[in-house]
């Protein structure tokens, strides 16, 4: 375990436990927890004393108990006489009702016990009379130590008689009864009154001969017991609230425990109960939104001074309006805290803090019930993650209904309007989330319009370069501290980007290493890998771009097999389709040698004829275009492209019937042809001789075919419109139909090809 995770388990103040004295009191308990040692401190020993400290959980009642600790110490250290003997009784820790009732003696035991031992070296009875003074009150309190003692065996013995016994608790009672008997008191010893008159009368003469001596009884959790236990402890404090000098500050929520009282007391009302018992409770002060806010900031602004910035308007959005909404007390801020202290020694320059911060907020305060944010957002980011690796989303609308239910039982806000559209306050969610359109919906859509699952390629990859939650690259890391299985990692990035730098041999087996890794959900890596490189390319982030277009033209053939098919009638890819996009990027950063290393790869050396064929045809009618249109297109200069055509022609010249049958995309590579020859001869020449003897033609049609959606079935087609911009298409079908009608070999053939005819206007 490392040094730092060692401290974070053990001395870290994020840790969900109650400040104690010299920490720092961030929200202000101090100054209560003064009034509250007052108040004690100037009640009467001679009477005893019960206080209610009231408070949600979370809201910081038991470092108040600390705090309280704290003053009594300083206070005793100035005592000339025995002081106050703060006891700390945790009811919670114990398992039956016998074992509550001596563990409750056992601790004002021990504090008699205490109170002998200050007793010994206290310096207000020294000398003279004083000293016998001193040895009569020792004497008093040793003698109240039996009593109490008594008093504890009777009562335990009392309550192993009436206890009811369940077959879960019943060893328990059994053994805790067996060791009770033992000690069972005779006939003649004192009754429970007796003892209990007993102990009031050495009490009172303890009090009066030392107005400092007190014994105060703090309970923290009581609403947090078992029912019956809680009404246990409720009984014992009435049962010794007489005796002198001994104070109970009982610490709960008020509702909680009212309820418990009301269930299972058998009584109309929870509340009266507890008055009769309660003298006097007090409140933890609500806290000041504001102040919870500013110590969530300067928690983070200390805690990650590097990473940490509040000047954003996404900062505003997470740490003002959604901190503002969701914590509320606390043990919010510091559960929140701890999370994201835990999860950023992996994270750091992974991950947005903002980002975990906000989701740590939503884990805690928004994952339960009708207000189950959390799950949403879960659904939400696998929902991206299906978006970015070429996926349709089914269910948005009714996901995006669910989100405005989830945000108005979080007691968002909303606008009224006229309509059906819902005009919940989004609190700025788009600014977190992406793909969310809007900050609120304030007004009306079209039924068949969306608010959420919006994301554009382009904003995806700018949550890319930011890790973002919401990255489909990224958002794994928040919750796993692991990438998405589908996803090129920031890692895997870097290694890329340095291998450029090396050499293309070097690029090259990177890239095939990548390529091989068959985890589940990588199908389409290729079309991630053109994303990235394009996208650093754009943002001038792209290392040794030259080598990059390269390797990545001489391996695409192999990064094809990895692409998602984008139209099924040519059998283009996202590798074919977004390759443009790419070399327009590319060629912005590249210097004139690089741009002629490039182009001689690409159209000289390139092993995808399709490919090549595919940015010729692009550059070529971008040429064509105005003046005004030609900058959004063109990235090849004049002379460039006239090179680009001569080596193309130098290609398709040397085409022979092995290369045409390989080709991916056929029909790009004859338009091409006819593109830039300006003549059709070249291509009709190249297919009559290609389809010149029987087998030849069967052959040809086999790579000329592709596949077209009729009706959301995927069906083979044999299209004469390309056809006829090569051949006589009429000749073709006469051909094939006679063919077809006699006993050769490629009757069959010939059989299929006629059925699979698309005619002209179809």
């Amino acid at each position: 375990m490392s040094d730092n995770l060692t401290s974070l388990l053990t001395d870290n103040p994020l840790l969900d436990r109650p400040i104690s004295p010299g920490d720092n009191d961030r929200l202000g308990f101090g100054e209560l927890a003064r009034s509250l040692a007052n108040l004690i401190l100037t009640h009467p020993n001679t009477s005893s004393l019960i206080l209610g400290l009231e408070g949600p959980w979370g809201s910081g009642k038991s470092s108040m108990l600390r705090l309280l600790q704290g003053e009594f110490a300083k206070g005793n250290e100035e005592s000339e006489g025995v002081g106050v003997i703060v006891i700390s009784f945790s009811p919670w820790l114990i398992t039956n009702r016998i074992a509550l009732i001596t563990s409750f003696f056992g601790q004002l035991d021990q504090a008699i016990n205490q109170a002998i031992k200050r007793l010994s070296i206290c310096n207000r009875f020294r000398t003279g009379w004083k000293t016998i003074f001193k040895r009569s009150i020792k004497k008093e309190v040793k003698k109240t130590r039996r009593a109490l003692n008594g008093f504890s065996k009777v009562a335990a013995v009392a309550a192993t008689a009436t206890a009811v016994v369940d077959m879960g608790t019943a060893s328990a009672v059994l053994a805790g009864a067996s060791a009770t008997a033992e000690k069972m008191p005779e006939p003649s010893d004192p009754t429970l009154e007796e003892l209990k008159a007993e102990i009031t009368d050495h009490l009172q003469k303890i009090a009066k001969a030392d107005d400092s001596f007190k014994i105060l009884v703090l309970i923290d959790d009581l609403d947090r017991l078992d029912p019956e236990d809680a009404l246990e402890i409720l009984r014992l404090v009435k049962v010794v609230t007489d005796f002198p000098g001994i104070s109970y500050l009982l610490a709960y929520d008020r509702t909680a425990l009212v309820d418990a009282i009301t269930q299972h007391a058998r009584v109309k009302d929870g509340n009266a109960y507890l008055e009769k018992i309660i003298q006097h409770s007090y409140k933890i002060p609500p806290l000041e939104p504001f102040r919870l806010r500013e110590w969530l900031k300067s928690e983070l602004r200390e805690k990650f001074s590097d990473e940490f910035s509040d000047g954003s308007q996404r900062a505003e959005v997470v740490l003002d309006t959604w901190a503002g909404r969701l914590l509320t007390t606390p043990r919010d801020v510091k559960r929140v805290l701890y999370a994201v202290h835990a999860m950023w020694e992996q994270l750091r320059n992974k991950a947005d803090l903002l980002d975990l911060v906000w989701l740590q907020m939503v884990k805690e305060k928004a994952a339960t019930g009708d207000k189950n944010l959390y799950a949403w957002v879960t659904r939400y980011l696998q929902s991206l993650d299906a978006i970015a690796i070429g996926g349709n989303v089914s269910g948005a609308k009714q996901e995006a209904k669910e989100l405005k239910k989830i945000l108005r039982s979080l007691q968002w806000g909303e606008y009224v309007g006229d309509g059906d559209a819902s005009e919940v306050d989004l609190h700025f969610l788009n600014l977190i989330l992406v793909g969310i359109d809007q900050s609120h919906l304030g007004e009306p859509r079209a039924a068949n319009e969306g608010w959420t699952h919006r994301a554009s390629r382009d904003a995806l990859l700018t949550y890319r370069e930011e890790k973002r939650l919401s990255s489909p690259w990224h958002w794994r890391l928040y919750f796993a501290l692991d990438t998405p299985s589908h996803a090129i990692s920031d890692d895997e990035w870097i290694t890329l980007n340095q291998a450029a730098t090396v050499s293309c041999s070097e690029l090259q087996n990177s890239i095939s290493a990548l390529l091989e890794l068959q985890r589940a959900g990588r199908p389409y890596i290729s079309d991630q890998l053109i994303e990235v490189i394009s996208r650093a390319a754009r943002t001038e982030t792209l290392e040794s771009p030259e080598t990059w277009i390269i390797v990545i033209v001489s391996m695409a053939d192999e990064l094809r097999h990895r692409s998602k098919p984008v139209r099924i009638l040519t059998g283009n890819t996202y590798l074919d389709t977004n390759m443009v996009i790419l070399l327009r990027h590319v060629f912005v950063i590249l210097n004139e040698e690089q741009r002629t290393n490039v182009l001689s790869a690409l159209f000289s050396k390139c092993s995808n004829l399709s490919l090549s064929a595919q940015v010729l045809r692009h550059q070529f009618a971008a040429s064509k275009l105005p003046d005004s249109k030609k900058s959004d297109k063109l990235f090849l200069t004049d002379s460039e492209l006239e090179l680009a055509v001569s080596d193309q022609m130098k290609q398709y010249t040397k085409l022979d019937e092995t290369v045409f049958l390989r080709l991916s995309s056929p029909y790009d590579v004859l338009f091409a042809w006819k593109e830039v020859s300006g003549s059709i001869e070249g291509p009709e020449s190249f297919l009559s001789g290609l389809m010149e003897t029987t087998a030849g033609m069967m052959k040809a049609l086999s790579t000329l075919e592709f596949i077209v959606n009729r009706d959301g079935k995927l069906v083979h087609v044999l299209p004469e419109r390309e056809l006829s911009s090569f051949m006589d298409t009429n000749k073709l079908k006469s051909r094939l139909q006679q063919i077809s009608k006699g006993n050769t070999e490629h009757a069959a053939s010939a059989s299929r090809y006629l059925s699979i005819w698309a005619p002209f206007d179809e």
